[in-house]
């Protein structure tokens, strides 16, 4: 419910405590382990990694890194960390196809003449 995301909202947010680390410990303790900032500039993915040793971190944006693309490898990060994500799903309608490739890193075909 976003009805009470008015200016009062953001402005009591600023002039008050928000508490950021008594909320992500309440967290962490009611079991959840992955944080997403949503912001151009994540600079709280350091502290709340900081807060929560086994807490999976990761920001969405980056400064002058905007739009799908990075958004992209922000899922890219939290999935090679553990995070299970739906790719059938972000990759939905985008005529993405799924490839096979080498179970093992070094596989290839042998050519001799």
């Amino acid at each position: 419910d976003t009805t009470g995301l008015d200016a009062g909202y953001w402005y009591t947010n600023l002039r008050q405590t928000v508490e950021l680390e008594s909320a992500v410990r309440a967290l962490s303790a009611a079991g959840f382990g992955t944080f997403l900032e949503m912001s151009p500039h994540p600079v709280l993915t350091m502290p709340l990694q900081a807060t929560v040793e086994d807490a999976v971190v990761v920001g969405s944006l980056r400064r002058d890194e905007g739009g799908p693309e990075r958004f992209l490898v922000s899922l890219g990060e939290a999935f090679v960390r553990g995070v299970a994500v739906d790719w059938a799903a972000v990759f939905a309608g985008t005529g993405a196809s799924v490839v096979q490739l080498p179970t093992y890193a070094f596989q290839r075909q042998r050519y001799w003449l």
